[in-house]
């Protein structure tokens, strides 16, 4: 798990796309060749009992007139008529072969090897013919499905029909069939593994772009461009003359974003009270991406909005600079006692004038309260400054104080 964690997004992508499409094309193929291979055998098996009627129906004639050269053509027609029939032969009533196509002697134990009870309308069996006279089931030297079909005229029946029909044949017919649909699998989870590269390979990409960018953010570089370059913006598309409205010639910045747009349909306010309006806009329509560029646009936004943010607060900064000097320069010049206290009471700030006349150091004072530094006179000075906090009333007094010098 860890080492999955650790790999690209990409990767991710590419392995989780190759893993659905290899397991779904795996079981698709294992499905379907087992569906695909019952229904070829039942195919081949019904063609091996159209065979066997078919000669079944065409001999009960030269059965009954014991006609052996016609019963002998016929055997040899059907098996010359495709390469998988092994063999085909006749037998009477008692069992007894009257003429088959075997070139070097009939198997004797292949007489017996199937046999069709009395009623029955055919029998198939699974049948593995070897060397001389052998019938065995079990070996697995040439396996054949053996048809026999009985020949009846009304309910009289004169003698049985058998053909076999090579399983070796048959089973190449199925392996090809598998050997299609695996191939067809195998080529059609390679093009979905080609296109999910791909597909990985632009989101990992757009992702890549978003994460540099957030890393310039931290770097402090806040003048970005994450989002794509449009080729059309708001005031190509409305066909917009209004240089003061906000969106007009901002490129980076979506104008649904903006507070503040002059265009009729516009909503009043900021993103989330005009977006709904602007998702019916043609504007809106024609510029927008899917979620990544979304993203990526809010992105710039942000970082645009952030950037301005902090150019207005270094302003401000260096205002409440230009004040704090101005407001040290005139405490500084001026030789009355002037110093200022916070709503604690603890002084904040206090002139050379106050700090002569009372003998002290400035760093003495700040931070410190009345009672800490004149605890003489303290309660009555901190009882002033607060009916002077809760009034808001400014008070005037006048005392004789001498110096400690």
């Amino acid at each position: 798990m860890r080492l999955l964690n650790r790999l690209k997004f990409r990767s991710k992508i590419i392995l989780g796309i190759t893993a659905v499409v290899l397991t779904f094309g795996l079981l698709s193929a294992i499905f379907v060749s087992r569906i695909a291979t019952q229904a070829m055998l039942g195919e081949i098996k019904k063609r091996g009992l159209s065979l066997g009627l078919s000669l079944a129906a065409r001999t009960a004639d030269p059965l009954l007139a014991l006609d052996f050269l016609r019963l002998k053509n016929m055997v040899d027609e059907v098996k010359e008529s495709s390469d998988d029939i092994v063999y085909a032969f006749v037998q009477e009533k008692s069992g007894q072969v009257l003429t088959h196509t075997f070139k070097d002697g009939f198997p004797v134990k292949l007489q017996d090897a199937n046999q069709v009870a009395t009623g029955a309308r055919q029998e198939i069996q699974l049948l593995d013919i070897g060397e001389g006279d052998r019938v065995n089931v079990d070996d697995n030297k040439e396996r054949v499905y053996d048809f026999a079909i009985p020949v009846t005229i009304g309910s009289e029946r004169l003698g049985t029909v058998r053909v076999g029909l090579s399983q070796i044949k048959a089973q190449a017919a199925v392996r090809r069939l598998l050997f299609i649909i695996f191939s067809v699998s195998a080529g059609a989870g390679l093009v979905a593994v080609v296109l999910g590269t791909l597909f990985a390979g632009t989101v990992s990409r757009r992702l890549d772009i978003l994460r540099k960018s957030a890393e310039e953010i931290v770097k402090g570089n806040l003048d970005l461009q994450t989002g794509p370059q449009l080729k059309r913006n708001c005031w190509d598309i409305k066909d917009c003359r209004r240089p003061d409205c906000p969106a007009y010639g901002d490129p980076r910045r979506r104008c649904w974003y903006l507070v503040g747009t002059m265009c009729p349909e516009c909503a009043a306010g900021g993103f989330e009270q005009k977006i709904e309006t602007c998702r019916e806009c043609e504007v809106y329509q024609e510029m927008r991406g899917d979620e990544i560029q979304s993203l990526a646009e809010a992105f710039d936004f942000m970082a645009l909005n952030l950037h301005t943010y902090i150019e207005n607060l270094k302003e401000a900064e260096r205002t409440l600079t230009r004040q704090q000097q101005l407001f040290k320069t005139i405490l500084d010049a001026t030789p009355d006692l002037v110093s200022l206290q916070d709503e604690n009471l603890a002084y904040r700030a206090v002139n050379p004038a106050f700090c002569q006349f009372f003998g002290m150091e400035e760093k003495d004072i700040l931070g410190k309260s009345d009672d800490q530094i004149f605890p003489q006179v303290a309660e009555r000075l901190q009882a002033e400054d607060r009916q002077i906090i809760s009034t808001g009333a400014p008070m005037s007094k006048e005392l004789l104080l001498h110096s400690v010098k």
